[in-house]
């Protein structure tokens, strides 16, 4: 009874050790992995955001803003945690020649929870994203608004002000007024923020020629000479599907598209264009304009923008004037309702007369979506006209002269540059008119611009291998074709740029072996292709997508770093993937993962009542062995052998062990003494690449002989020493 009693005391004092010490331990790692699998979800927020203002179509990032625990039998563990998802109003405004509006947007914070560990806020806004422990900040996404060349604000409104989750959520962006673009020589934005310190710092490393200034949380900035465009979208958290979202998008400008002044003669026809934006400066479909001209005739009296927002009209010269138009009206613009453009027209000119000649008929250009590619175009008069004003202009509005007027040189020629910004849904080949005009005449010249995509292949092999399949070339001897490479994705990671082919050699099979890679990780680094902290590292089998398990021991973003990874192995040559370039990636370097646990070691005071050893790993099948820790000619009871210890049980989490006597020889007291054990999960080991380590047990009487099942090259050792295997 009394054995009992104590069995039930022993077993409380366990639970309560593991309910105080180890459950607060494993739920706080759980936590620290949410809180990891947070900053990569909010990190997709950029990503998802600017997708919607370049496609005009919705995006969603996924949440798992709340925390589910694992069910702990006899313990009390909370079951979930809930999380905050809050929208904190900001301020932002614009102020440009061509743009001026003051807004509210929103930054969206995700707050999780956690019962065990600091909480953690998450805040994106303005397309930086943020994690926050108390006073300490992390930039877990960095902006992608400003840039040298061009700034894009986004404005984001929210369905929801604060509400309380505990199931995963879709954060879904979807756009509103989005697709304009225009370029101002100065502008000043103004925002507030809740990281004031990040901004500052961010925006002062940019541009020499901009001005930054920060007072308290407002960050003003006076940008020069880029692209600006504003972005309105919509955002709203659902656990299923989102709902319809309808806004009118209202008429506020309407604009010149071109020149706002033109020469023409008499029977000469021009066509002439605006757009119609909203106050954001984004195109406005389906809004109703009239026009109406003097000294000529227009071919219709009104239309409605088409998608881009824009409408035309052709007008003809017809009497001679120096005071003619072309007038675009829009009733429903509540700021700029009317547009027109001057014209001048003349009689055709008889005698003494030149012309206008483009040096080519066509022209070839190529260049990248997101780049301005320039072209060096001239046009020259005959006979020679020296000092001739000659106007430059093209049928399409992201091609652009720089100058759009100039006089020609003392040769007759005019030179300019052709600027062309290609834009997200351009086909492979596009073609733009391009016109030079003077009072004389005028002539076009074709451009032929390719869209260029580039690939960049890191791995000879990996080109060679598949990594392009279904290779087309389309098009006809003698006109403009195009080559398409599709990416054969079937055998590599998704989501990551690069990979690295490693060949392993083993003289036997092996199952779960760790093998050593050295990698110059260093170089990687430098070139931009791997994250500085290594966390984008994975690796694979052969078929390029099952992962395996691997361990960074040391020396990330040196020329040796040496890394652990977990394989099955056949003899001969085994092939495994080296996967990088990945910066939403999170870490999965893992020493336990990646390295078995077979033993441990303690010691224990034992007498003559049965002791329980509660082990700290769970065997599948453990073996123990216990020695006693006695000083060299001292004995316990009686003759020296009359005293040992008795191991009684052995179970997966723990083993039970007393001091008994011979039934001769012993003087009937038995002491408390240490004993030192070790336990082994039963098996065969390699230690090293040779030496074998075997752990069985036997049931013997007296002495017992047996053999080792699979004898080692060298002699039994005495000791167990840490062991890592086979290195590349």
């Amino acid at each position: 009874m009394v054995g009992f009693i104590l069995i039930v005391l022993i077993t409380i004092m366990f639970i309560g050790l593991v309910q105080s010490v180890m459950l607060p331990q494993w739920n706080k790692a759980i936590e620290v992995e949410h809180s990891e699998r947070m900053s990569y979800d909010v990190a997709k927020m950029r990503e998802a955001v600017t997708l919607s203002a370049i496609s005009g179509k919705g995006s969603m990032v996924s949440l798992k803003a709340g925390i589910s625990y694992p069910d702990r039998p006899f313990l009390i563990s909370p079951k979930f945690a809930s999380a905050t998802i809050s929208a904190e109003e900001l301020s932002i405004s614009v102020k440009s020649d061509q743009i001026n509006f003051k807004e509210r947007t929103r930054a969206i914070i995700i707050s999780p929870n956690y019962y065990y560990s600091l909480k953690p806020r998450f805040t994106f806004e303005h397309t930086a994203a943020f994690r926050s422990y108390e006073n300490q900040l992390v930039v877990i996404s960095d902006q992608s608004s400003f840039q040298k060349s061009s700034v894009n604000v986004y404005l984001i409104n929210t369905t929801f002000d604060t509400i309380a989750v505990t199931q995963p959520v879709n954060t879904i962006f979807k756009p509103v007024s989005y697709g304009g673009r225009v370029f101002v020589d100065d502008a000043w934005i103004n925002f507030t923020t809740t990281n004031p310190e990040y901004w500052n710092e961010t925006l002062s490393k940019i541009s020499d020629e901009w001005t930054i200034i920060r007072d308290s949380n407002t960050i003003s900035v006076n940008v020069k000479n880029v692209y600006l465009s504003m972005s309105y979208l919509i955002a709203q958290v659902s656990t299923a599907g989102s709902a319809e979202i309808n806004v009118t998008l209202q008429p506020y400008d309407i604009r010149r598209v071109g020149t706002a002044n033109y020469i023409l003669t008499v029977g000469e026809a021009e066509e002439f264009s605006a757009m119609v934006v909203d106050e954001f400066g984004n195109p406005v479909p389906n809004v109703y304009v009239e026009f109406d001209a003097s000294g000529g005739a227009l071919d219709k009296s009104n239309s409605t923008t088409d998608d881009g927002g824009m409408v035309s009209v052709f007008f003809t010269g017809v009497t001679t004037t120096n005071s003619g138009y072309v007038r675009f009206s829009c009733p429903d613009c509540t700021n700029i309702s009317s547009i027109q453009y001057s014209l001048s027209i003349t009689e055709p000119e008889t005698s003494g007369a030149y012309r206008i000649n483009w040096e080519k008929d066509e022209y070839i250009a190529a260049g990248s979506e997101g780049q301005t590619t320039e072209i060096e175009m001239r046009a020259n008069t005959t006979p020679k006209a020296i000092y001739a004003t000659v106007e430059f202009v093209t049928d399409n509005p992201n091609a652009v002269f720089n100058p759009r007027q100039t006089l020609t040189d003392s040769a007759g020629n005019a030179t300019t540059t052709l600027q062309i910004t290609p834009q997200p849904d351009w086909d492979w080949l596009t073609i733009i008119g391009a016109f030079a005009t003077t009072l004389a005449s005028g002539d076009m010249a074709v451009v032929k611009f390719y869209l260029t995509k580039i690939w960049v292949v890191d791995i000879y092999e990996d080109f060679i291998n598949g990594i392009f399949q279904n290779t087309q070339l389309i098009g006809s001897p003698g006109q403009d074709s195009q080559v398409i490479l599709e990416q054969n994705t079937a055998n590599w990671l998704s989501g990551w740029s690069f990979r690295l082919p490693i060949t392993v050699s083993s003289s036997s099979d092996l199952f779960s072996y760790q093998v050593l890679v050295t990698i110059d990780t260093a170089s990687l680094i430098s070139a931009g292709k791997m994250r500085s902290d290594c966390g984008d590292i994975r690796f694979t089998q052969s078929d390029g997508t099952s992962k395996l398990n691997y361990w960074i021991e040391s020396g990330c973003n040196s020329g040796a770093t040496r890394i652990w990874v977990k394989t099955d192995l056949i003899s001969g040559n085994n092939l495994i993937y080296m996967y990088y370039g990945n910066e939403y990636a999170t870490p999965e370097s893992s020493l336990s993962t990646t390295f078995d646990t077979v033993g441990e070691t303690g010691v224990v005071s034992v007498g003559g009542s049965e002791t329980t050893v509660n082990l700290a790993n769970t065997y599948t099948d453990p073996v123990v062995l216990a020695v006693p820790r006695l000083v060299q000619e001292i004995y316990r009871s009686g003759t020296p052998s009359a005293q040992h210890h008795l191991i009684t049980e052995v179970s997966n989490t723990h083993f039970r062990i007393k001091q008994v006597e011979l039934p001769s020889g012993g003087e009937g007291t038995i002491d408390s003494t240490q004993i030192s054990y070790i336990v082994l999960e039963k098996g065969v080991y390699y230690i090293g690449t040779n030496l074998l380590a075997e752990i069985d047990t036997v049931t013997a009487r007296g002495w017992y002989n047996t053999s080792i099942s699979k004898p080692p090259s060298h002699q039994p050792q005495q000791s167990l020493q840490t062991f890592r295997n086979q290195e590349v």
